[in-house]
């Protein structure tokens, strides 16, 4: 009997290893899309298409997820955009779980997220965390605020209300230390939204922390009003110009707790 034991023990220990639980992979679309606002839904994310700005431009914005595993995400982007004016294109990844609740009883918004871009010549984009409150649940005509965690800026630029007399963008905060690292912290206004803008002091192409921070810093440091409802919570690119531009996102997750 000890010995029958013995040989127990060593197989009831694998069984506990092997009982873990491991993300389930789940088939999704993974066909590329190219249409102004295409859209494809894989969970709790949305692949979209945002190609709003697009008028006088020429060129082409094409992208397609590639794996979701659990909460976490694969996708890319290819683009080439020249001509027309500011920016064409945000191809972003959108979470539907978790949202329209005020940020007063948001807890935590745990993300990860590992990028990397490739392309001809200097282009003009960032690579950005994009998030709209409003007064109300489910948002109005017009949402009342935008914030913009920014995680890379190439040759491009925050809206800002002060500019300098080189025409760059003046911080109202600067060297801020959330999530790890430093930001500073941009305010303006896109004629429709006020926008707060945090940029890094270098390129993060492998985030990992609680997006939540920033909107508590908001709502204690500046005038972001904690009744606000988080009604958008995207990530993505934005792409002004360039081109044969790849943005490949490795691995993406964002979970809302409330």
């Amino acid at each position: 009997m000890p010995s029958f034991a013995l040989v127990l023990l060593p197989l009831l220990g694998a069984a506990l290893v092997l009982s873990e639980p491991v993300p389930r992979t789940t088939q999704i679309d993974t066909s590329s899309y190219c249409g102004q606002y295409d859209t494809v839904t894989a969970g709790s994310y949305v692949l979209n298409l945002d190609q709003w700005g697009i008028s006088g431009a020429t060129g082409s914005d094409c992208a397609n997820l590639v794996s979701l595993s659990g909460s976490t995400i694969a996708w890319q982007t290819e683009w080439s955009w020249s001509g027309g004016s500011g920016v064409k294109t945000f191809t972003n990844i959108q979470l539907t779980d978790g949202i329209n609740v005020q940020l007063s009883d948001i807890n935590s918004i745990q993300s990860s997220w590992s990028w990397s871009q490739s392309g001809s010549g200097a282009a003009v984009s960032d690579v950005a965390y994009d998030l709209f409150t409003s007064s109300t649940s489910g948002g109005s005509s017009e949402n009342d605020w935008e914030i913009m965690v920014w995680l890379a800026n190439y040759n491009s630029g925050p809206i800002s209300y002060n500019y300098d007399s080189s025409g760059n963008a003046v911080p109202i905060e600067s060297g801020l230390s959330i999530a790890g690292n430093a930001w500073d912290l941009y305010y303006g206004s896109n004629g429709y939204n006020y926008v707060y803008s945090f940029l890094p002091s270098s390129n993060i192409t492998s985030f990992s922390g609680d997006v939540n921070l920033f909107l508590q810093y908001l709502t204690s440091e500046q005038s972001l009003p904690s009744s606000q409802y988080l009604t958008t919570f995207e990530a993505g690119t934005e792409a002004t110009s360039g081109s044969d531009v790849t943005f490949n996102t490795a691995a993406y997750s964002a979970i809302i707790s409330s």
